[in-house]
């Protein structure tokens, strides 16, 4: 790969910016199993179908199958259900801490006010929401997944499960923004986490390859209406002494997809570098770049020079 054919994007962002992890508190003794989640928005212009995700140490049904539920509690007190969905998948590292036993996940959609706070209730109960407007799409599965948001479109490479492309329809963007290095080969536009061993090459998740034992990751996948999961975890290809995972989560109505990634050493290897969060894109798909400074006004920079 050559500077003259694409462009790389290094770059790390804070999740919580996005997706809004609430507090959670437990009722009086005396009440039946229920949960307070609070919920504070600090935007200026509010969310509409926002995904919220809480962490809670409960059973997710009761005997009689009754569900988990989220509810809104309003000023007058009546309670409103709201869509919601059980992550069957624990992120180890992205917004929230893996799940421990007893453990469960939800996610649920919220509109909020701007620099609101929001009061929630979680119980089982046997009433259902009203389907969300908004619904994750599927097509395929295993590793070559894609993921339409509504917003945006995700696909995975079928071979290793990297983010491959994705078409940002909220642009009015109609074809997949992607890297390819051949004209006839697509490659994954997501590269890490990778390693630079002593004494060996480079060596990329984007590597792994579920067709060749010894490079196929374990991989599970949580999906649903709401929210979508992939995690992945294996052996860096290149340096037997590396343990890497990749996390995915999508959320229906969002035009952003958030990843997380960590390399964990086994024994004491000597490296050359190590990198996470590079992104790999054939020229001219992205020009501008934006991120808020110190003050957190934002700045912006061309990033694109036409050859």
């Amino acid at each position: 790969m050559t500077r003259l054919k694409s462009i790389r994007i290094l770059f790390a962002f804070t999740a919580s910016a996005l997706v809004l992890s609430a507090s959670c508190a437990g009722l009086a003794a005396d009440a039946a199993w229920q949960r307070l989640i609070r919920v504070e928005d600090p935007s200026d212009s509010g969310r509409n179908a926002w995904p919220i995700l809480v962490r809670v140490d409960t059973p997710r049904e009761d005997e009689s199958g009754r569900r988990l539920r989220v509810l809104l509690k309003g000023a007058d007190g009546a309670e409103t259900v709201v869509p919601s969905q059980l992550i069957s998948v624990a992120d180890p590292k992205a917004v929230l801490p893996g799940l421990s036993n007893g453990t469960v996940e939800i996610c649920f959609l919220a509109d909020l006010k701007p620099k609101s706070v929001s009061t929630f209730v979680l119980r089982i109960a046997g009433e259902t929401a009203e389907p969300p407007t908004n619904r994750l799409v599927y097509e395929g599965g295993g590793f070559g997944i894609k993921v339409d948001t509504g917003p945006a479109l995700f696909s995975f490479e079928p071979l290793s499960g990297q983010l491959c492309t994705y078409r940002p329809k909220i642009a009015g963007i109609d074809e997949d923004v992607r890297f390819r290095q051949m004209p006839e080969r697509l490659q994954p536009c997501h590269w890490n986490p990778d390693v630079w061993v002593e004494g060996r090459s480079w060596g990329h998740t984007s590597d792994w390859n579920c067709e060749r034992p010894e490079a196929r990751p374990e991989m599970a996948i949580g999906r649903g209406d709401i929210a979508f999961r992939m995690v992945r975890s294996g052996r860096m290809w290149s340096a037997e002494n590396v343990q890497a995972t990749v996390s995915y989560t999508a959320f229906a109505g969002m035009p952003f997809l958030l990843e997380s990634s960590e390399m964990r050493f086994t024994a004491a290897t000597k490296v050359k570098a190590i990198r996470h969060n590079e992104l790999v894109f054939s020229r001219g798909f992205h020009t501008q770049a934006i991120w808020p400074d110190g003050t957190g006004t934002p700045q912006t920079k061309a990033i694109y020079n036409k050859p």
